[in-house]
């Protein structure tokens, strides 16, 4: 289908229709292991103004790259983080590679940006944005700046599935844009075939794609790990909540007592272990106090083996459902016995503990500036 170069005012049916066919096209190729054939192709292509290609070493999974970069470094007496160690030319195709990125992306949106003839992609940025792409952009860069990167001494690329713009790139091409003449294509391999790299002089690494579960846009998986690789290594995380393996591996296994929830201290993670172990809480056999009209519930627990191990004969609890949660899924709180007597209403409460956490998330400058406001 040609497309004529102006902004459309909004999508024709046909083109709307074809949107979440192009999403499940994209989100397929990106699911295909890397063509080693063409990301060697590509970097002998890229990397060309210091003379001879690089050596490509393929890495099956995050682990496998940590562990032969490290291996490599060791072999030719080099020290992650230690510049004065390292010979002048550690970045020797870096930066080709970077220009290539850089001016391809740049060209390519400024070009589309004038002449395409769907809307403009803020106007319908919706459609394909995702938090996954951040999530996982953040993810391994994060790793690679803790595990192997130092200051000016290395470098490296993640673009596996940080997609957001080139999906919409993807969809123009689809429906006939032609960028002035200029092909997206070799953007396109580049980013399904070089999702993670990392440059070490002459030697460039390229790691593997990982297979990715999600739900509603969030990293999530009661199966395995979400970010998932062919040798079962992986990063875990329950709706885009970070766990390490053994600890994932002992919340969802649905065995979990309220008891064991409540001392895990990261309020992310002890939400989702309630998610994952709905029936610890009423094991305790906890008392109904009140039930707001909006299913907010007040409980109160005496006479447990949790109140003995906290030495507090009656201990209250609210459980309610959070926005910040995932659908029909509740939060349960412990709520300061003297507050909850005085004041035994669910919804009550509710606007306490909310208060309280807002308090509690403010700096030192904002809580100051909250209680002069209260008085």
């Amino acid at each position: 289908m040609k497309m004529q170069n102006k902004n459309a005012e909004k999508l024709t049916p046909e083109q709307a229709a074809q949107i979440s066919l192009c999403l499940k096209e994209w989100a397929d190729l990106a699911a295909q292991p890397v063509d080693r054939e063409k990301a060697v192709a590509l970097l002998n292509e890229i990397c060309t103004s210091k003379g001879e290609p690089p050596t490509v070493i393929f890495a099956e999974s995050f682990e496998n790259l940590v562990g032969l970069v490290k291996a490599h470094l060791d072999k030719n007496n080099r020290e992650v983080g230690r510049w004065h160690n390292s010979p002048p030319d550690i970045l020797r195709y870096s930066a080709d590679f970077h220009g290539f990125l850089t001016q391809t992306s740049l060209a390519l949106r400024s070009r589309h940006r004038l002449k395409a003839g769907l809307l403009t992609y803020k106007q319908h940025t919706e459609h394909f944005k995702s938090a996954i792409d951040s999530e996982l952009y953040q993810l391994f860069g994060r790793r690679l700046s803790s595990r192997l990167l130092a200051k000016n001494s290395y470098d490296s690329h993640v673009l596996y599935l940080f997609y957001s713009q080139t999906r919409y790139l993807y969809y123009a091409t689809l429906m006939g844009e032609m960028f002035d003449g200029l092909s997206p294509q070799k953007y396109f391999d580049v980013l399904l075939n070089l999702p993670i790299t990392f440059f070490v002089g002459n030697t460039v690494f390229v790691c593997e794609k990982p297979q990715v579960s999600a739900n509603s846009d969030v990293l999530h998986s009661t199966q395995k790990a979400a970010v998932a690789w062919s040798d079962n290594t992986g990063f875990y995380y329950l709706h885009g909540v970070e766990f390490e393996k053994d600890f994932w591996k002992t919340v969802v296994s649905g065995r979990m007592t309220f008891n064991e929830i409540l001392k895990i201290k990261n309020n992310a993670q002890r939400h989702q272990a309630i998610w994952c172990n709905p029936d610890a809480f009423f094991a305790l056999s906890p008392k109904l106090i009140d039930r707001s009209e909006l299913g907010s519930e007040l409980y109160l627990v005496e006479s447990t083996e949790l109140n003995e191990l906290y030495y507090s004969p009656k201990m209250w609890f609210l459980r309610f459902q959070d926005g910040n949660l995932p659908p029909k899924s509740w939060a349960i709180e412990e709520i300061d016995p003297a507050y909850a007597e005085a004041n035994p209403d669910a919804d009550s409460i509710l606007n306490y503990h909310c208060e309280f956490l807002e308090i509690y998330s403010m700096t030192y400058a904002e809580e100051r500036q909250y209680w002069l406001q209260k008085t």
